[in-house]
């Protein structure tokens, strides 16, 4: 019995501190999005960049690969910075026959921030009602905490993606083939933590 007790206790601490260290990247509940794995089909998506064009993931795989980043908004510095590396080198993605679009919940206002500080170099597609990152298993619910904490930048983030529940998609890059499947990703919680553009050229030198 008492065993049992203490193995019960174990869980519950084990699941306290998985929560707890889930709601430092500002989730709510105790488990994680996982997003989707390599080797599976990528969903195809339609969405509008930010110069009013809608762009099929379907169609743009016609042309080559396409490296897919998901990124939170312009409030997040991490993300701002990841963005412009990739901007830096996109030449060396370009080179292998691969297009790169961003995916954000924000809306046009943010859209258009990062769009200048990256020279529009990449296409940024707006992720209506969250539908994008819900279908690539990304999307989290937003603590009040956390939304303190971004408010403290002025500004209220579920006014800002459009949302009555503030939602966030995960940091990821996917890299996928002209054929849709999944090559590579790169999915942490963690949003300090992104792909590098050596290893997204990697993924189609390993292809």
């Amino acid at each position: 019995m008492k065993q049992l007790i203490v193995a019960i206790l174990v869980l519950v601490g084990t699941s306290e501190v998985f929560s707890q260290g889930f709601e430092r990247f500002g989730m709510k509940g105790d488990t994680a999005p996982s997003g989707i794995t390599v080797g599976s089909k990528a969903p195809n998506f339609i969405a509008i960049d930010q110069f009013d064009n809608p762009v099929e993931l379907a169609a743009e795989l016609k042309k080559g690969p396409v490296v897919l980043i998901f990124y939170r908004g312009a409030w997040c510095p991490y993300c701002v910075r990841y963005l412009q590396n990739v901007t830096d080198s996109i030449s060396f993605i370009q080179e292998v026959g691969a297009s790169v679009y961003a995916v954000t919940p924000q809306l046009s206002e943010g859209i258009s921030a990062v769009s200048d500080k990256t020279d529009g170099q990449i296409p940024i597609l707006h992720d209506q009602n969250g539908d994008i990152m819900n279908m690539y298993d990304g999307s989290f619910e937003v603590t009040e905490k956390y939304q303190e904490r971004v408010a403290s930048k002025k500004m209220n983030l579920a006014e800002s993606n459009g949302q009555e529940v503030a939602a966030l998609p995960v940091p990821a890059t996917y890299v996928i083939d002209a054929s849709g499947v999944i090559l590579y990703r790169h999915f942490d919680v963690d949003y300090k933590k992104r792909a590098t553009v050596a290893a997204i050229i990697h993924a189609f030198e390993s292809e």
